[in-house]
């Protein structure tokens, strides 16, 4: 493996971990051969630190709203960084508009370095991936809006609760109109998602719950999904599908009988994260899946025996919520496993382009599987 030294391009030092000598940093990014970075993605089982054949770039026209925000709008929703990554697409086709994926807990999506364990989710290098290898169409390559937490506030901006509506009313209101504004972005809810982790899942389907009129579709990686929204799902869950039916991606790690969580893994570095709660958040996240099946709303379920709760365990898996959102359907529903297909009938997506050759699903996951991904389940639900 080359040193750190060995790989300098113009001054810049690119991340050297598991994918050697692959990296060159473009920016605060990491620009990667299409080819050379699916050999890395199938090779690790994860995808690349960085930002990979796209590009982020910091809003100017959101930085300099946030600076003129009064004190009062600020006591209730603090200002926080918001960075946007722009799919190759955006600069090929410049005429065209994409969808949107609003991700919470944006600092740690993309680059290990800003990540509070150290590890991100790899997201950039996962989207470029699905994106070279054809899963992922030019016209659902999406722009990621990626929102920062604000540290000791976030356990309440993400919550059912008050504050937690105020967030998501602020990200509808006022963020989302000047990402429209300043991007080219497909505006409709049937084209903008929502994706978090943890409490951050939390907020991504509350998203989708309280604001339909703004958001369309969301992702939950290991949610803590709380009484409150639980019982209301229950009761009301139908009016999820009274505007359009949504895509709704829902997953968790955790002990199973057959799989415990490791108490240790060194792969996770000094700081593993809430490692241990995937298995505390199971008794949610299966009254979420009941809930949903009761009020007759499709959705897809994953579960990854064994799985820890951190960053690098939701980087092992990313590509499924991704694939979910954005990737090719052929057949008028999404996608089903190649391990588990369930019925797919009734289920609606936004419109998609033909079927292009690329890779296969069973490539995608066969090789994902047999590098770290082994032993998952997944499977699709529908209260039909």
């Amino acid at each position: 493996r080359l040193s750190v030294h060995d790989l300098r391009r113009g001054g810049n030092i690119p991340k050297v971990g598991r994918a050697g000598p692959l990296l060159a940093r473009r920016g605060h990014g990491v620009k990667l051969d299409a080819a050379l970075l699916g050999v890395a993605y199938l090779c690790m089982g994860l995808g690349v630190d960085g930002s990979g054949t796209g590009r982020v770039v910091r809003p100017t026209r959101i930085s300099a709203w946030m600076k003129q925000r009064s004190i009062i709008d600020q006591m209730a929703i603090p200002n926080r960084d918001v960075k946007v990554w722009l799919p190759p697409a955006y600069d090929e086709h410049p005429p065209r508009h994409f969808p949107t994926l609003y991700v919470h807990d944006g600092q740690n999506a993309i680059f290990d370095d800003e990540s509070w364990t150290g590890h991100s989710w790899r997201l950039g290098g996962t989207l470029s991936y699905l994106i070279s290898s054809g899963r992922i169409p030019t016209a659902m390559q999406p722009i990621v809006v990626l929102v920062s937490n604000t540290g000791r506030r976030r356990h309440l901006e993400y919550s059912d609760s008050p504050i937690g509506d105020a967030f998501i009313d602020f990200c509808c209101d006022e963020l989302k109109l000047r990402i429209d504004d300043e991007f080219r972005t497909l505006a409709g809810p049937e084209h903008t998602s929502a994706l978090g982790a943890s409490l951050g899942g939390l907020a991504a389907f509350r998203s989708v719950w309280r604001r339909p009129e703004s958001f369309g579709h969301c992702a939950c990686m290991s949610p803590v999904f709380q009484l409150p929204l639980l019982m209301d799902v229950a009761m009301n869950g139908r009016r999820l599908v009274e505007r359009h039916a949504p895509r709704i991606y829902i997953d968790n790690g955790g002990d199973t009988e057959e799989v415990r969580v490791p108490l240790f893994d060194a792969d996770d570095g000094p700081n593993p994260g809430y490692w241990f709660l995937d298995t505390q958040l199971q008794p949610g996240v299966d009254a979420m899946c009941q809930a949903l099946q009761l009020q007759g709303v499709d959705f897809e379920y994953h579960r990854a025996p064994g799985a820890r709760h951190n960053e690098r365990g939701w980087a092992q898996r990313i590509f499924r919520p991704l694939e979910h959102l954005y990737g090719f359907r052929t057949d008028g529903a999404p996608k089903a496993s190649t391990r588990d297909r369930g019925s797919a009938q009734g289920r609606a997506r936004m419109p998609m382009p033909e079927r292009s050759v690329g890779v296969q699903p069973a490539e995608v996951l066969g090789g994902l599987r047999a590098h770290g991904a082994a032993g998952s389940t997944n499977e699709r639900k529908s209260g039909r």
